[in-house]
C-alpha cells in the first residue's frame, strides 16, 4: 500500500451516504478520520437532504467531500453514486448514524493486502442504543445485542476490482442491498475472513429501525440468490 507524505494510505476511499442525518453524520465522519490509519478520503454522498447534513460534511473539509444527488433518497443507489466517485483502490464503507473503532482499518489493512489474502474482510460490530435517547425514545426500540459477527457492510474492507467483480447495489432492495450484494460474491466463490475484534459501532435509534418493505426485500434478495444456484425457490 502507497503511502503519500502525510503518511496517508491514498488507496483507500470511505463511503458514507447520507440522508437527513444531521445528529449522527458529524460522529460518524470523525470516527474516520480518527482512525490510526487514516484513509486517502471519506466521499459523503448527500442524498436529497433536506436537514444541515450537508453542511456538515462540508464543514470537515479535505479529505472529506461531498456527492450531491436529486434522490429518491435511497442508500444503495447513494453508495453506487459514492463508488464511482471514489478514486482508491480500496473501499470501505459506512452508514451515516453509526461509527468505526479507531483501529478499524489498522486491523484489516494487513489482512487485505497479504499474500493469498482474502477477497473481503469483516469484523465484529458492537450495537448500542443511541445516548442521548430519553427512556420514553428507548421504548419499542429492540436491545443492543453487545459485540456480534458483522457481515455487514459497515465492517467489509475490498479492494475495488472485486467490488466491481461483483457489481452495483440493487436500488430495487434499499432494506437487503448488501444481503444481496454478499450472496452474489459467496456465488462468485470470493473467500471471506472475519477477524475477533470490533471495528464498528452499530447505533440503534428510531430511525433505523423501521423498515416497513425490509421482510419483503429480504425474501427477495434469499429468492435471487437460490435461482443463482441453479434451485426453484420454494412457494
Amino acid at each position: 500500500m502507497m503511502l503519500s507524505m502525510t503518511g496517508k494510505p491514498e488507496g483507500i476511499s470511505v463511503v458514507i451516504p447520507v440522508r437527513d442525518c444531521e445528529s449522527y453524520l458529524g460522529e460518524a465522519i470523525a470516527s474516520v478520520l480518527a482512525q490510526t490509519i487514516p484513509p486517502g478520503e471519506v466521499v459523503v454522498v448527500d442524498d436529497a437532504s433536506s436537514d444541515r447534513s450537508r453542511q456538515v460534511a462540508v464543514g470537515f473539509g479535505p479529505p472529506v467531500r461531498v456527492v450531491r444527488r436529486a434522490g429518491p433518497g435511497l442508500a444503495p443507489a447513494a453508495r453506487n453514486d459514492g463508488v464511482a466517485a471514489a478514486t482508491g483502490s480500496i473501499l470501505a464503507f459506512l452508514d451515516a448514524d453509526d461509527t468505526w473503532a479507531p483501529d478499524r482499518l489498522a486491523s484489516q489493512l494487513p489482512v487485505l493486502t497479504a499474500p493469498g489474502a482474502p477477497d473481503l474482510v469483516f469484523g465484529h460490530v458492537e450495537e448500542f442504543v443511541s445516548p442521548e435517547l430519553s427512556a420514553t425514545q428507548r421504548q419499542g426500540l429492540p436491545a443492543a445485542r453487545g459485540v456480534v459477527p458483522g457481515r455487514v457492510i459497515t465492517t467489509m474492507l475490498v479492494w475495488r476490482s472485486t467490488f466491481e467483480r461483483v457489481g452495483r447495489f440493487d436500488p430495487q432492495l434499499p432494506a437487503a442491498d448488501f444481503l444481496d450484494w454478499l450472496a452474489r460474491a459467496r456465488a462468485l466463490g470470493l473467500t471471506e475472513a472475519m477477524l475477533d475484534g470490533v471495528v464498528a459501532g452499530r447505533r440503534i435509534h428510531p430511525g433505523n429501525t423501521q423498515w416497513s418493505s425490509r421482510d419483503a426485500d429480504v425474501l427477495r434478495a434469499l429468492r435471487a440468490s437460490l435461482q443463482r444456484r441453479g434451485a426453484a425457490p420454494e412457494r
